[in-house]
């Protein structure tokens, strides 16, 4: 669709047949192209992500779908910013080497701005894999690693509305700001969900905690017959045979009055 909104059909044709200007221009439409399309995956990726506590109170399987859909959408997004990388590489008008593509703010087209770009990247590149490492980093430091997605959805719009050369189109400025508003509202309700009091949850039982009951189980009997034993020796009372003890005629024959 986008090629057809930007150039046409006749641009997809112009690029199979390889025609020196127009398959540069085409190059270039598809790089403009998959920068807008990654931007708004990793918008939805950091909206999967705010609210995801809002419909997993369940904890399964919403949990589990949510995790699984925030990463595919980290992997999506991914694979479309390294095909912008790779066709802005490709162009031969504007020509950017590696090292305006690779390392930041050492680009020649504005330094400061594609920096940012390439910053989020690597944020980008550095928070998937981190799905693939959770279990050795621990959940704490991966989810300290996780906010790192919303420097990722600063510094992308940074990049797109200063680096961008559709950010002055209206409807360039309209996607920026309803991705803003949407980003801003599911963090502003996130943080009023946090500070107001909610309603205690039973927790789910673990492996342990089978064997910690049986354990309190078997410490309390323990502590109530020597209790008991206690109570009866301080009252003047033998024990009798166990037998006599568990079906109260041992007590009740040598605690009755004489």
């Amino acid at each position: 669709m986008l090629w057809g909104v930007s150039g046409g059909p006749g641009s997809l044709l112009l690029l199979a047949a390889g025609s020196g200007t127009a398959l540069d221009h085409a190059v270039w439409l598809g790089a403009r192209s998959a920068g807008l399309v990654a931007y708004g995956l990793a918008t939805c990726s950091v909206l999967v992500g705010v609210t995801t506590f809002a419909w997993t109170r369940d904890r399964n399987p919403s949990r589990a779908i949510a995790y699984d859909l925030h990463r595919s959408l980290a992997l999506l997004t991914l694979l479309v910013v390294g095909a912008h990388v790779l066709l802005l590489a490709l162009d031969r008008f504007v020509r950017f080497g590696a090292k305006d593509l690779l390392v930041p703010f050492a680009s020649w087209y504005r330094p400061a701005w594609t920096g940012f770009g390439v910053l989020a990247a690597y944020l980008l590149l550095a928070v998937y894999l981190s799905f693939y490492v959770r279990s050795r980093i621990g959940y704490k430091t991966w989810r300290t690693l996780h906010y790192a997605s919303f420097a990722i959805f600063v510094m992308g719009t940074v990049h797109g509305l200063r680096a961008g050369s559709d950010s002055a189109a209206i409807w360039a400025r309209w996607l920026y700001t309803i991705a803003i508003l949407a980003v801003a509202v599911a963090v502003a309700y996130r943080l009023v969900w946090v500070a107001s009091p909610q309603p205690a949850r039973a927790r789910e039982p673990r492996a342990g905690d089978l064997k910690r009951v049986r354990v309190a189980a078997v410490n309390s009997r323990g502590q109530g017959a020597a209790s008991g034993a206690s109570s009866l020796r301080a009252g003047g009372i033998q024990r009798g045979p166990i037998g006599d003890l568990e079906d109260g005629r041992g007590v009740n024959e040598e605690a009755a009055p004489p």
